[in-house]
């Protein structure tokens, strides 16, 4: 039934069929070709299994030209999940540089045809979020600074489907809030739990009541909404502090244009300041 595996969709846990030490999968060494091949280094030295994700495998890799990151997934739909969240880091790094880590390479996983896929960036050293409520207040300015960027389409969406952990999500462009929420997202979803666990009367039902009465009211009255740049997918898990810069910096995105109330989804200190800014900035411009 769609009910009761709703979550499990949402919470996904693939392990790779790879060599695994403890629970980690080691660094495939069928990659490092990969990275002398794209011209990111000419040798690679250790490579370090790193924690902190569920989905994906991460690995730190030393080369003559620096530190790098990669990510590993042997899932069907990798190279799609690594495709997106390259497009996502390229839009936030174009509004605001050193913000995300510079992507450098995504590919298929070399000598497989399953899906499976790999993403490189740069690396980003991390230190501890000590004194977190000033470090908020600067990601805060940040985060204001990407609500400032209007969708170069002036529509909702964005130019290709992201994925939030491995969930897709559609992103196609839509002239108004209210139809992109209710089409993209709440529909959406329901079609991926029709997809993978079968039809599910009861749930298709409440849906068509909360698109048809709901969704109207709570979001169809906003008036003035303006479609604008987000993370997708920023909660405290997903930022940090780089230790070189001693700044904020965020990762693991899956970004859209749309609301930017839309954050509140997973709140924080930090969301919240962002939109107070944003607020301000609106008014001066005024």
């Amino acid at each position: 039934m769609v009910t009761s595996n709703l979550f499990n969709l949402l919470n996904p846990f693939k392990l790779a069929p790879y060599v695994f030490f403890g629970n980690k999968m080691l660094f495939p060494t069928e990659i490092a070709p990969a990275l002398v091949e794209n011209d990111l280094c000419k040798s690679v030295g250790k490579t370090r299994p790193l924690g902190g994700g569920s989905i994906n495998n991460s690995y730190s890799v030393e080369t003559d030209r620096g530190m790098l990151f990669v990510k590993v997934n042997m899932a069907l739909d990798s190279a799609d999940m690594f495709a997106a969240e390259n497009e996502s880091l390229l839009a936030l790094s174009a509004v605001v540089p050193n913000f995300t880590p510079k992507p450098l390479l995504h590919s298929p996983f070399p000598g497989r045809d399953d899906g499976s896929a790999f993403l490189v960036t740069e690396f980003v050293p991390l230190a501890s979020r000590s004194g977190a409520a000033a470090m908020q207040r600067e990601l805060a300015k940040r985060v204001a600074r990407l609500h400032e960027t209007e969708s170069p389409t002036g529509m909702f969406g964005f130019h290709t489907d992201t994925m939030c952990g491995s969930t897709r999500q559609e992103n196609g462009w839509t002239s108004s809030w209210e139809e992109f929420f209710r089409e993209k997202r709440l529909k959406a979803l329901v079609r991926l739990c029709v997809q993978k666990w079968g039809p599910d009367d009861e749930v298709e039902k409440l849906m068509e009541r909360i698109c048809d009465k709901v969704v109207p009211v709570l979001v169809g009255r906003l008036k003035g909404v303006r479609p604008v740049l987000l993370h997708g997918d920023l909660w405290s898990g997903n930022w940090g502090v780089n230790s070189d810069t001693g700044e904020p910096v965020i990762y693991d995105p899956s970004s859209y244009y749309v609301c930017p109330f839309f954050l509140f989804k997973i709140r924080f200190v930090a969301l919240e300041q962002s939109l107070r800014l944003l607020i301000i900035i609106r008014a001066r411009q005024k």
